[in-house]
């Protein structure tokens, strides 16, 4: 059935319920508004259970354009599937108005704490993707779990593309790593508490190699080179396709890896940086500068040089604001590296 067409996007827009159907030895369903699972029928190949998820920030477009491509791509043939899928976009209103949250940002209202907020369609739906990807991986307890959560950067980059490697989740670090290489992804930060995101619900909760994927800029519809995110899509076709999952060398000379130190929260009304939006995340700053101002006092670089990922002054009272973070030197990648051997499963 390879003329079979599907525009997950506008259909999950539409509101219609998506009839169950199968093409090319797959069941694909929707188990709720832009949620589809796709089952291959060979159980017997399953090795792993992924959940790719966009749309959280209704205005991070290319990861969406990506997910609605590869969708049509499974339907159609052209994409192979052997292990169960779950697809999932993320925030339907913000995405059909083109902004990045229609009352309060998403991505903070994972592990249950929609529950601390007003109700409103972003903490209803932050409780209902718990319940899908819960449903999910509950059905395939006996296979590894995967989790990518995809979103572009507000500002531009000094890595165009990084990952967010939740805390908590070092087991086969370098393979992930490695894998992680693969896509093209050669930065990666590694978080320094819980948090309330997406991906970090998937790992703490269900015990999945689960990421924040940073793969560019903020952009509008139809203005994204998704020919960008060629080595990601190869490698996740790879991951979806084949069960036994090729060796990976992790290279330490091309990995830039960091360690968030510290998490700035805006508290005032008068929060403000001491740099323009136009700086790229990354960009490093030295001991003793002076990077943002609340409440009369300053915020000055301590403990040797950091730089500066998501710095956003626009962000709502308690919420953070930027994250400080110090590259792990070549000489602590190489004993990371030694401690682990294994591949994926």
């Amino acid at each position: 059935m390879h003329s079979t067409s599907f525009d997950f996007l506008a259909h999950s827009q539409q509101g219609n319920p998506l009839p169950d159907f199968s093409v090319e030895q797959l069941s694909i369903s929707q188990s709720a508004p832009g949620v589809v699972q796709v089952l291959p029928h060979g159980t017997e190949h399953y090795r792993r259970a992924v959940v790719i998820s966009a749309g959280v920030h209704g205005n991070e477009t290319a990861p969406i354009e990506w997910l609605n491509r590869f969708c049509e791509q499974i339907v159609t043939g052209q994409v192979a599937v052997t292990q169960p899928l779950l697809l999932i976009l993320g925030n339907l209103p913000a995405i059909e108005q083109g902004c990045r949250e229609t009352s309060v940002n998403m991505n903070r209202l994972f592990c249950g704490a929609h529950q601390d907020y007003p109700q409103s369609y972003e903490t209803l739906r932050a409780a209902e993707l718990e319940q899908q990807v819960a449903q999910f991986f509950a059905r395939f307890s006996h296979l590894q779990p995967y989790h990518f959560d995809m979103h572009t950067a507000i500002r531009a980059s000094k890595h165009e593309k990084f990952a967010v490697y939740p805390h908590g989740n070092e087991l086969l670090v370098t393979e992930q790593l490695a894998f992680l290489q693969s896509c093209g992804i050669y930065a990666v930060l590694f978080s320094n508490k819980p948090t309330t995101t997406f991906s970090y619900h998937s790992a703490k909760n269900h015990s999945a190699f689960a990421y924040t994927l940073e793969l560019g800029r903020v952009n509008d519809f139809g203005q994204n080179d998704l020919s960008r995110l060629q080595r990601f899509d190869a490698a996740i076709q790879q991951l979806l396709s084949q069960p036994q999952q090729p060796r990976l060398d992790f290279d330490t000379h091309r990995a830039y890896v960091y360690q968030v130190t510290e998490e700035l929260t805006k508290l005032a009304d008068d929060f403000e940086f001491t740099f323009d939006d136009q700086l790229a995340n990354f960009t490093e700053f030295s001991e003793g500068a002076i990077i943002a101002k609340q409440n009369g006092k300053a915020t000055r670089i301590e403990g040797g040089a950091r730089g500066v990922v998501f710095p956003n002054s626009h962000v709502a009272l308690g919420h953070r604001a930027a994250l400080l973070v110090k590259r792990v030197e070549e000489l602590e990648l190489k004993v990371l590296k030694a401690q682990s051997s294994s591949t994926l499963p």
